[in-house]
């Protein structure tokens, strides 16, 4: 359902309760003439037309509108996916580094073992300089080759040489590791920077979108309001009029003494949340019912989507990222029929789960809360409110 045709109910809600108040008001008024009356009328027939084109202008905009918020949930799911990598590439780094300490250090431990070695049979060379000048190089094609070339290698130095050959090729490919991830981590913060941005950008498009016809449209509905009242008032029976009575109605019989049993309650379309960790969950999440929406927060007092059910599973003891499509990555698919309350819904742009851009927690009974978008609130709503999801998953 578009959300700004939604609003076109509210109005219609908000017309019913200025005519009521506009009735009582006008009741202790004197009576309208028959040319006032002819006038309200007239004024109440042009601005129901007014209304039903800015209506008609109104529903054409929904779309539109719906489609820059979907944009704008778009950007902010990116840039937390950009961060989530982002972090992940940290990660790596520390793990590159450490790895590549631990090499270095094999390498000057295996460099320390030949240095004595050599050394202990300096005599052989016939000149130490020529043995320190050996072990100083960087280059291990190139000491091997010197030590090689002043015949200092034997059969019981062969296999301290293979393990410092072993050694220095580990240290070389870790180095490389770290290089590429120093690199990642500079590209996808670069990115981060990018994304972050954009998901300013499309988050102040929304907070830009025109009120100007929904102001027009309450004036209207005032004005509408207030021209029926004057028509109804003059319909309603006035005081003096005796009032019709029925004869049937004479006599009543009296009343009968057994009570109408009250009718079955109609049941709360939200079941009780389930215990255990969904049903944290769903508390959690229920406690932030009200708070804003904010592209990137995780709490305490504002939210975006991910970030909302991110907090809500935490609470529930489970460790999800705060990116949608991570979610559903690191949580067990499902399909609608087998929601229970607690599991996630996923909306994407297409069949694939690397599309997805918001995710809400089931509550049950067909209904979801989220943290919607960009100028709204925690909220629970149909889980079709919007558009239907298409994926579905269990933390």
């Amino acid at each position: 359902m578009a959300v700004f045709a939604r609003s076109a109910v509210a109005a219609t809600v908000t017309i019913g309760v200025l005519v009521g108040a506009t009735i009582g008001i006008a009741s202790a008024d004197p009576d309208p003439t028959p040319h006032q009356l002819a006038q309200a009328q007239a004024k109440v027939e042009t601005k129901k037309e007014q209304i039903a084109r800015l209506k008609l202008e109104l529903d054409a905009l929904s779309e539109q509108l719906d489609s820059v918020a979907m944009t704008a949930e778009q950007a902010a799911e990116a840039y937390n996916g950009v961060r989530w990598q982002l972090k992940q590439a940290k990660q790596a780094l520390l793990r590159a580094e450490v790895a590549q300490s631990s090499a270095a250090a094999r390498v000057g431990e295996q460099r320390g073992n030949i240095s004595g070695m050599v050394a202990d049979s300096y005599h052989q060379i016939g000149n130490l300089g020529t043995v320190q000048a050996i072990l100083s190089s960087d280059d291990l094609d190139t000491m091997l080759v010197s030590l090689g070339t002043v015949g200092a290698i034997n059969d019981s130095m062969q296999v301290d040489l293979d393990a410092f050959r072993v050694a220095n090729q580990q240290a070389r490919a870790t180095e490389r590791a770290a290089q590429r991830a120093r690199d990642a981590k500079q590209r996808l913060l670069a990115e981060a920077k990018a994304a972050k941005d954009e998901a300013r950008a499309q988050a102040d498009g929304v907070l830009r979108q025109p009120s100007a016809l929904l102001i027009e449209r309450d004036k209207l509905a005032r004005e509408l309001a207030k021209a029926q009242g004057v028509v109804q008032q003059a319909n309603q029976p006035k005081p003096h009029d005796p009032k019709p009575t029925d004869p049937k109605t004479d006599n009543p019989k009296p009343s009968d003494p057994t009570p109408t049993p009250d009718p079955t309650p109609t049941p709360d379309p939200t079941p009780p949340a389930p215990s255990g960790g969904a049903g944290a969950a769903i508390a959690f999440a229920k406690k932030q019912l009200g708070e804003p929406y904010k592209w990137g927060a995780t709490g305490p007092d504002s939210w975006d989507c991910s970030g909302l059910t991110m907090g809500a599973w935490a609470a529930g003891g489970v460790s999800l990222p705060h990116w949608s499509v991570a979610q559903y990555q690191v949580s067990t698919p499902i399909s609608r029929a087998n929601l229970r309350p607690g599991d996630l819904v996923f909306w994407g742009s297409s069949g694939s789960p690397s599309s997805i851009y918001h995710v809400a927690i089931y509550l049950g009974g067909g209904q979801i809360i989220h943290a919607p978008r960009t100028g709204r609130d925690v909220e629970i709503v149909s889980i079709d409110y919007w558009r239907a999801p298409n994926f579905f998953a269990r933390p």
